[in-house]
């Protein structure tokens, strides 16, 4: 994608590229979030994401921030230790969902958590996790197994990690196609045209793939 007004309205936010240490836990990425310009979009968090990366897109709507058809799939972005899941249109297009794996949550676990975006007050380090409580558990809980409470995280819970079906799952070939219809010109600065300019205009994209041995997300 060539620059547009999309994207210059975005330089600000890539002005603040996350290092390795800010994506090596939730709480180190919401104080990143914290340090963008704000208020702070979903798609000034993905200008200021460090490339490359590797995304997987899902037209999946069992989920809490669910596809929005073909044209705006869910998609789930890669970094060593966190998983970052967002969408570009629909009830889930202000969420940040987040997965976190280690070592000591097993290898088929991780701990959950979700902010909305913009906010109005800087994210407490235990927000992604007080966000989805829900009850004795949280609501991720729903769908993902064997939720057990994590107390040196804040209060996070972990739990089964999911993958989403095979046949709900879109190549990256196909969603490079989607910027054009949502950017109908170049001065267009539209909260979707703004979420694929961040999503591609700054650098390598890669098509990335879950742990096969994950267990499948119910369609």
């Amino acid at each position: 994608m060539t620059e547009s007004a999309a994207s210059r309205v975005l330089a600000p936010c890539r002005a603040r590229i996350a290092t390795e240490a800010d994506l090596a836990t939730i709480p180190a990425v919401l104080a990143h979030m914290n340090r963008l310009p704000q208020p702070a979009t979903v798609a000034c968090f993905m200008a200021s994401l460090p490339r490359p990366f590797e995304i997987v897109a899902t037209t999946s709507v069992s989920s809490a921030q669910p596809a929005f058809g073909t044209r705006s799939p869910r998609l789930f972005i890669f970094f060593r230790r966190v998983t970052i899941s967002v969408v570009a249109e629909g009830m889930g297009a202000p969420l940040v969902e987040f997965a976190e794996y280690s070592d000591a949550f097993g290898r088929h676990n991780s701990l959950k958590g979700e902010v909305e975006l913009p906010s109005r007050q800087p994210f407490a380090p235990d927000a992604a996790y007080t966000r989805v409580r829900y009850g004795s558990g949280t609501s991720c809980g729903f769908c993902h197994r064997n939720e057990q409470s994590m107390p040196h995280t804040l209060g996070g819970f972990v739990s089964s990690a999911l993958r989403p079906s095979i046949d709900t799952v879109v190549s990256l070939d196909f969603v490079r196609t989607l910027p054009a219809a949502a950017c109908t010109s170049d001065d267009d600065t539209s909260a979707r045209c703004q979420f694929w300019h961040a999503l591609f205009d700054y650098g390598d994209v890669r098509q990335g793939a879950f742990d096969p041995t994950i267990e499948t997300l119910f369609r």
